[in-house]
């Protein structure tokens, strides 16, 4: 593979990422028809992907219940513990390359009211952040997403990272997809 190959893979989204996007917006939406999504970036994918586009269609099922998605969770995995690798590092100055202890991805609407509220509302961390990473910076400043959640993008990215006992990585997508990554000391 040549240089231009790789430069242009690492610019753009993964394969897993660029799934679990093109998923999440399609869930978000009840429907893979591109016209239908909110994010263009997404509808261009699908419209220069069919086979994409299919993969998603196929994953995608009405039930008694209503609608349904089967996901291909090992790529959601793969794309929540990239993530949470990045919020280590960055938020808290803790580089993390190991698997982590426990890694949890599940839509939000699934989580029963006690896991939601754990899931939300993370005990306080008995341990400060790494002096010089973000988190101990929002802390000296008196910044209240020192100790709660970090909106990136409204309704669309939010995370909160912390130590207790351990780096432990809350994250949402499209306030809908949640993602929990702890790695143990």
């Amino acid at each position: 593979m040549d240089v231009r190959t790789l430069m242009r893979r690492s610019a753009g989204f993964s394969a897993d990422e660029e799934y679990l996007a093109c998923l999440l917006s399609c869930v978000v939406a009840g429907s893979t028809d591109p016209s239908a999504l909110d994010r263009e970036k997404v509808r261009r994918i699908l419209e220069d992907k069919p086979p994409l586009r299919a993969r998603l269609e196929q994953a995608r099922r009405d039930t008694p219940h209503g609608l349904e998605w089967a996901a291909e969770v090992q790529r959601a995995e793969s794309v929540i513990r990239k993530l949470a690798q990045g919020h280590a590092l960055h938020e808290l100055g803790e580089p993390r390359h190991d698997a982590p202890t426990e890694l949890v991805v599940r839509p939000l609407p699934t989580l029963s009211d006690s896991e939601r509220e754990w899931f939300e509302v993370p005990a306080p961390a008995p341990v400060w952040p790494e002096v010089g990473s973000r988190a101990m910076q929002r802390m000296v400043l008196g910044d209240e997403a020192a100790f709660g959640w970090i909106q990136v993008q409204d309704g669309r990215y939010r995370f909160n990272a912390c130590i207790s006992g351990g780096i432990e990585i809350r994250i949402v997508i499209h306030e809908y997809l949640a993602g929990y990554c702890r790695w143990d000391d």
